[in-house]
């Protein structure tokens, strides 16, 4: 057990200067004897080629190893990397079957990516209300993902009444928490009062919150309000800005608003040519 926390403490600096290679070394002598938390963090390492050289057929080995003694956290990696063929065979439902054993166990990521199938019918048989359950019980465990997939459900009644307060609630938690794409889901719920009190100023305060992290969806939205004024100056320059920095991570609408101000020549200095890339982009 020693070998494993000197190993976590090396990973992530806690208490000692940050070493990834000594970590993995601590990993791996503690996974050669047997434990199972070690297994799986080495697994990890080698995957992510932290500390070791990239090997995503050991990590999966690893990770097998630990889940098949009972690691919860090995067994939603296992299917993780069962789920994406990354070292392994691609196989969908092998990887539900591994989730579904990690979630059984409490591992609020193997609940979320087990509703994540459920709901898509992928690796098992399409059930959304079991979906549900799942993101609810991931959610309140504090997983982030799995409170914007229940504020989706909610907001869009697919497995469940439709409930846009409750949506919103958990937009707001998993915005709170730092989900860039929640920021923009729960702005949009503000800037048209859906669920919540209309507040376009604070719509405009969180797709400014998720836009500044990276978040296209959100940079399409800063763009928009900021085009049109709503909640926020009117600033067509800058919404150009924000358009052009969120069709670069592909936002289509983005493209097509974008290609829009350079056709017209709003914000931006006019140049047709310009606009019709960006559209055939689109």
């Amino acid at each position: 057990r020693g070998m494993f926390v000197l190993g976590s403490r090396l990973a992530t600096g806690r208490g000692v200067p940050m070493n990834e290679a000594q970590a993995a070394k601590w990993y791996r002598r503690a996974a050669g004897q047997g434990d199972t938390n070690a297994m799986s963090a080495l697994g990890v390492m080698l995957q992510n080629g932290s500390g070791v050289p990239k090997d995503e057929v050991q990590a999966a080995k690893w990770f097998r190893r630990a889940a098949d003694e009972g690691n919860a956290n090995a067994m939603s990696n296992l299917g993780a990397t069962l789920e994406s063929g990354r070292g392994v065979a691609k196989d969908e439902v092998q990887a539900a079957k591994w989730f579904r054993r990690a979630a059984d166990q409490g591992e609020a990521l193997a609940m979320y990516k087990l509703g994540r199938m459920l709901a898509a019918g992928r690796g098992v048989g399409k059930d959304e209300a079991q979906a549900l359950d799942w993101y609810r019980r991931a959610a309140e465990d504090g997983e982030t993902n799995a409170m914007f997939a229940l504020g989706v459900m909610l907001e869009s009644g697919r497995g469940v009444a439709k409930d846009e307060v409750q949506a919103a609630k958990w937009f707001r938690r998993a915005a709170e928490e730092g989900n860039t794409i929640a920021m923009s889901n729960l702005g949009g719920m503000l800037e048209l009062g859906r669920g919540v009190p209309k507040d376009e100023a604070r719509a405009a305060e969180w797709y400014r919150r998720g836009a500044d992290q990276g978040e296209a969806a959100a940079m399409f939205n800063l763009g928009r309000v900021l085009q049109s004024g709503c909640g926020v100056a009117k600033d067509e320059a800058l919404a150009a800005s924000w358009y052009r920095r969120a069709a670069e991570k592909g936002e289509m609408r983005a493209t097509i608003n974008l290609g829009g101000m350079l056709a017209s020549g709003r914000g931006v200095a006019k140049d047709e040519a310009q606009a019709v890339e960006w559209y055939r982009r689109a």
